[in-house]
């Protein structure tokens, strides 16, 4: 087999495993569903991104369903599946990162792309996060309230007794 032929086949099964995640998507972030292998640590950490059928009876392959599955492996869930399309595409000679930048850059091509990928060693880079790093380390990590030290942030405060004589 060639190299296109090698390409092509993994580009395939890149796009699979794309829609793939697309459904694991689906199950965490509206149902809040996850599967995950009960084992041994590092491939149950890995294993949500394995485990591709719903478990059956007395397996090792478990159902978690919690308020983090939705806010935590719903997004990862999205973004894997976007970043396996985008680069199986690429590798079955589709315009995949190409489309996925045209879209998260408004199809502006002077905006940083979002994505890129290498054919030759398979390389995916992520160069708008790199150059936004600090804007989103202060999205989320700064201080956005505003509380300041003398702030009471309850109807009471500890000299005047307890809350239910606050409350009263």
């Amino acid at each position: 087999m060639s190299q296109d032929q090698i390409n092509m086949l993994v580009g395939i099964l890149l796009m699979l495993m794309g829609c793939v995640y697309i459904h694991k998507g689906y199950m965490a972030f509206i149902k809040g569903k996850m599967w995950y292998w009960q084992g041994f640590l590092p491939f149950t950490l890995l294993s949500p991104w394995i485990c591709v059928l719903p478990p059956k009876e007395n397996s090792l392959i478990k159902v978690k369903e919690a308020m983090w599955v939705h806010a935590f492996f719903g997004p990862i869930f999205f973004f894997s599946a976007v970043v396996a399309l985008s680069c199986g595409a690429d590798l079955a000679n589709l315009p995949g990162t190409k489309t996925v930048n045209a879209g998260f850059t408004y199809f502006l091509p002077d905006k940083t792309p979002f994505i890129v990928f290498t054919k030759r060693n398979y390389n995916v880079q992520f160069p708008a996060i790199v150059s936004n790093s600090k804007k989103l380390a202060k999205l989320f990590f700064g201080n956005t309230v505003g509380l300041k030290s003398q702030d009471d942030l309850t109807p009471f405060s500890q000299s005047s007794g307890s809350y239910s004589d606050a409350v009263r």
